[in-house]
Parts: C-alpha cells; sequence; structure tokens
C-alpha cells in the first residue's frame, strides 16, 4: 500500500514558521493530527535542510521518541543567525510509512534582524 501526497502544504505545521533566536537549542515535541499511532523505531528519522543541501547532522544531536501520534524530535544545535532550514519527520504512523510532519525554521540574530 502506497500512501501518495499531493504536497507537503499537507504536513507543514500550522505554527509555521518557527522562529527561534541563535544560540537557541530546543527540543520540539509535536503533535501529528490525523494519526493514532506512530511507531518508535527505525523508520522515525528527522532531516534538516539548508539552502536544499542535508544538514541534518550538522543541526541536530541526541534521538527521537513517539508515544501515541506525539513525536520528540532532536535538539537542534548549532544555529547561527540568518539560517533558514526546512525540517522534515518521517515515521511509520498508523502502519503507513511517510512524512509526519514538516516546517520551516527561521533564526534570527540576537538583535531581532533576519
Amino acid at each position: 500500500m502506497t500512501n501518495i501526497a499531493i504536497s507537503y502544504n499537507d504536513y507543514l505545521i500550522k505554527e509555521n514558521p518557527r522562529i527561534v533566536f541563535e544560540g537557541a537549542e530546543p527540543v520540539y515535541t509535536m503533535n501529528c493530527p490525523g494519526i493514532s499511532s506512530i511507531l518508535n523505531d527505525s523508520t522515525l528519522v528527522m532531516y534538516v535542510y539548508k539552502n536544499g543541501t542535508d544538514a541534518t547532522s550538522t543541526f541536530t544531536t541526541g534521538s527521537m521518541t513517539a508515544a501515541g501520534n506525539v513525536v520528540q524530535l532532536k535538539k537542534l544545535t548549532g544555529l547561527k543567525g540568518g539560517d533558514k532550514l526546512f525540517v522534515t519527520v518521517f515515521g511509520t504512523g498508523d502502519g503507513i510509512v511517510d512524512c509526519l510532519a514538516a516546517f520551516d525554521l527561521w533564526v534570527m540574530k540576537r538583535s531581532g534582524r533576519s
């Protein structure tokens, strides 16, 4: 069985973009509406892209967990003012491996400028 997404807009969280200040190290917990159960297994992965390039190893540390329809993401680190990142979360939700959520992360300088 294949789940074909119409567009990533289907997965964008409502609080998009997320905005943080440089130096922050957020760990987001996300509720995935429309999904009743997310497996806490090897299909649960998170990617961080900067300028279309996979920068996951540069910006993340730690591991992810899932319980019910809630996912705790990896810690985001090394955030610098002006970074505009795109985060995607994949996993098995209700028996289907697919994108669970996606969001933009904009990092502001301490001065408040992007």
